[in-house]
């Protein structure tokens, strides 16, 4: 019998079920395919759920079967471990019958799957073969991605970091971490890029767990050959330090690449303490001084404005020269940044949590969009609304909006006629007064000659304004769901009857909220009433793998945020945004 040869060496699997028999037998079949591999099983049902440290990323490959025989499924643990691209390729068994569930969990980061009655080893060699090829193929589409997104992840940063300035209370601390590798250069050198770059996403995805480990709120940007730490909520003055230390110690400890490359490495780290009315670029500045001068000193970390009796942490915050806010109004003429097409969108994903979202074919992104000033600067087209606008309206970016989201959709049913794409886009009030929108609307989508094609859109509105203008939105409303079939939304919604009123009367399809571990309770018992009420319900902003685990907890049906996948310039579908 011809066989199919295998592609790939690979050298540690690991093989998750609860049947020994089954186990036993996977094994004689990988033994003939890969004979010089080491193989390791777990019984879950005799060892239980993994731990929180697990290292997952030891293994190549995963084989995992879906029904794990302790009320939990292959489902339930891919999406409470894979966290981040360490992950190993993972190919899901399926019982006779339920393929298409195995189907939906490769929607959270499987790349293929087997059917148990039907394994064999030319099937398992395929299987190997195929979910290695798709593994390749997202690597190189999400490094694509990165490079094409940099830009737009070092402008979230951005505004993170003037957000913390701005909610930062009294009692806490905050810090900016600047980690470079004093070796960069020498391991670019001796190894190449590929192997350089991998290191770094070790490095960053090592500082990431390090850091949520200790319970703290983080989020982290690779800068060149440089990774940006932004640590906020801290009770303690000296944390900046304490992290400092525990990340210079791990980066001490040897990488193996490969089994013929071992790289060690030392880390230097800047530190800032970032206070209110600092600038971002002059703390990121300090951040890149503070590691350029320990390294020069020969020391693992340096805290900006801090020597050994002179200054604490603290203490630098005050010794910031005073900003006196700008309360002027900026003027912008927005008619003309539209005929000049100066506004740059962006994307950013949502994943799929709960069964339910994952059940949808249509992948969805959260469109928004950034202004584009003459001198180059760029901010978000939200900000308009405390803007002095000489010329035009917000009501008009809407129809900007509108118009490109339906050209996005219209390239993307061309290009993959296998899938969906849903934008959610956020509606100024002047766009809730008037029938400007649905005109708009009707004659795109009339030009297009696809009735359904905006299907997939769902219009955002906030609570206040749905009940200012009810009578007017709930005709836009059923007009649009009618006809076309777009979807609404409800965002920033944290009290229960004001969204019991508002589902009620418009039957909104979303509901969506912010992560805030402050406001958890509220939260939690609101999405609770808006899953009651037949609404699928969304959070943004996660942060951290504690959060995302708390949004899966709380039943969320779709989660975004920075942590899972950062904004891109261009629409990618699903093969990039899997959990």
């Amino acid at each position: 019998m011809s066989t199919i040869p295998l592609k790939c060496d690979l050298k540690s699997v690991l093989i998750i079920d609860d049947d020994e028999i089954f186990r036993a037998m996977l094994k004689t079949f990988f033994v003939k395919i890969l004979p010089d591999a080491q193989f390791d099983f777990y019984d879950p049902v005799q060892q239980g759920a993994p731990a929180s440290d697990f290292d997952w990323g030891k293994y190549d490959l995963l084989v995992m079967d879906y029904d794990l025989g302790n009320g939990e499924n292959g489902l339930d643990w891919l999406r409470k471990y894979k966290l981040s691209d360490t992950f190993p390729v993972t190919i899901i068994l399926t019982a006779h019958g339920n393929e298409e569930i195995a189907v939906d969990a490769m929607r959270f980061g499987a790349q293929d799957y087997i059917n148990k009655t039907k394994l064999s080893l030319e099937r398992l060699r395929k299987a190997v073969n195929n979910a290695m090829e798709k593994r390749q193929k997202q690597d190189l589409l999400s490094n694509t991605m990165n490079l094409q997104s940099n830009i737009f992840n070092k402008d979230h940063f951005y505004k993170k970091i003037k957000e913390v300035m701005e909610k930062q209370s009294g009692d806490k601390f905050a810090f900016l971490l600047q980690v470079r590798i004093n070796q960069y250069y020498e391991i670019h050198e001796q190894h190449g890029l590929l192997l350089t770059d991998n290191y770094i996403s070790h490095i960053t995805t090592v500082i990431a767990r390090l850091i949520r480990n200790e319970k703290l709120e983080v989020n982290i940007v690779r800068m060149g050959d440089a990774i940006i730490c932004l640590i906020h909520n801290c009770k303690d003055k000296q944390t900046g330090e304490i992290i400092a230390a525990m990340i210079c110690g791990r980066i001490k400890q040897p990488f193996q690449a490969d089994d013929h490359t071992r790289i060690e490495a030392t880390a230097s780290i800047g530190i800032v303490v970032i206070g209110q009315g600092q600038n971002v670029d002059t703390i990121l500045d300090k951040a890149d001084k503070a590691c350029l001068a320990a390294t020069d000193k020969g020391i693992a970390f340096l805290v900006s404005d801090y020597e050994a009796g002179e200054l604490s942490p603290a203490d630098a915050i005050s010794t910031e020269s005073e900003v006196t806010p700008n309360t002027e109004k900026i003027s912008i003429d927005l008619a003309e940044i539209i005929k000049l097409n100066s506004i740059q969108p962006y994307f950013q994903p949502y994943i799929a949590l709960s069964e339910t979202a994952a059940s949808f074919k249509a992948s969805y992104f959260q469109m928004r969009m950034n202004i584009v000033e003459n001198d180059g600067k760029m901010f978000d087209a939200l900000e308009i609304q405390n803007m002095d606008i000489r010329h035009g309206s917000p009501g008009t970016l809407d129809l900007w909006a509108a118009r490109y989201a339906l050209a996005q959709i219209l390239n993307m049913k061309k290009e993959n006629s296998s899938g969906s794409c849903g934008l959610f886009i956020r509606l100024f009030e002047e766009s809730l007064r008037s029938n400007k929108l649905y005109e708009w609307m009707d004659s795109l989508i009339k030009k297009t000659k696809i009735p359904n094609i905006a299907s997939t859109l769902v219009f955002e509105i906030w609570p206040p304004d749905f009940l200012a203008h009810k009578k007017h939105v709930l005709n836009l409303i059923n007009q649009m769901r009618d006809i076309w079939g777009v979807g609404f939304a409800l965002f920033d919604v944290m009290n229960a009857s004001v969204l019991e009123t508002c589902v009620k009367q418009a039957g909104f399809e979303f509901i969506k909220f912010t992560m805030d571990s402050s406001e958890i309770n509220i939260i939690a018992e609101t999405s609770q009433v808006a899953r009651e009420l037949g609404s699928l319900t969304v959070i943004e902003r996660i942060c951290n793998g504690q959060q995302l685990n708390t949004a899966i907890e709380l039943g969320f049906d779709y989660g975004q945020g920075d942590f899972i996948q950062p904004p891109m310039d261009h629409l990618i579908m699903a093969d990039v945004i899997e959990m």
